[in-house]
């Protein structure tokens, strides 16, 4: 039984650390729509989608490479070697997960698919219309330019704050429904008279 719960455990807990939003969206077909794609436009303008795409990179390695951060090795020379052979690893995950945003997923194209409708759901033509005007802007414009970087920052101490305690919330929590998962299907077996392993 045991086994069987380092099992379940194991294949749950990647699943309940991640936030997979899936979303289908119409095609645009009203003002507020072509209103939202321009808004999303002026926001995602010149090199803004670039400045998003390293933000999300960087806090991706970052995650990546805390994984790394309980490993201890004996000498110097080996710590060493280890922050050596890691850096290298950043930069090929850095560059690979950068390829796979781009290519694999195309994430310029579903950001406009997610955003565009989103955007026509929560504001109104006329709201459309005067965050259109406020982008335009100086204030606007650094909000454009800033707002990235912000997210970034605020993405980053946020998962920084939370990922050990919602590490071991998630493990505590998914050992516990493992074990009661177990005892009901062992309780199950007993009642209905299937042999166990």
């Amino acid at each position: 039984m045991r086994h069987r719960l380092a099992q379940i455990a194991a294949m749950l807990l990647p699943v309940s650390t991640l936030a997979a939003p899936a979303a289908a969206h119409a095609q645009e077909t009203t003002v507020g729509d072509s209103l939202a794609r321009e808004l999303v436009e002026v926001i995602l303008s010149g090199d803004q989608f670039e400045r998003m795409l390293d933000g999300m990179v960087g806090n991706a390695v970052q995650a990546y490479t805390a994984q790394f951060a309980a490993v201890e090795w004996e000498t110097e020379a080996e710590r060493a070697e280890f922050a050596r052979l890691l850096r290298e690893s950043e930069q090929r995950y850095s560059y690979r997960l950068r390829e796979f945003y781009q290519d694999s997923l195309d994430l310029q194209s579903l950001t406009y698919r997610i955003s565009v409708p989103l955007y026509a759901k929560y504001f109104s033509e006329q709201e459309l219309r005067e965050l259109l005007t406020f982008y335009a802007t100086p204030v606007g414009q650094k909000v454009i330019v800033r707002l990235p970087e912000l997210l970034t920052e605020s993405m980053r101490e946020t998962m920084g704050a939370i990922t050990a305690p919602l590490t071991e919330f998630a493990q505590r929590t998914i050992e516990q429904e493992a074990q009661t998962v177990m005892a009901g299907m062992e309780k199950f077996r007993k009642t209905k008279k299937i042999p166990t392993r």
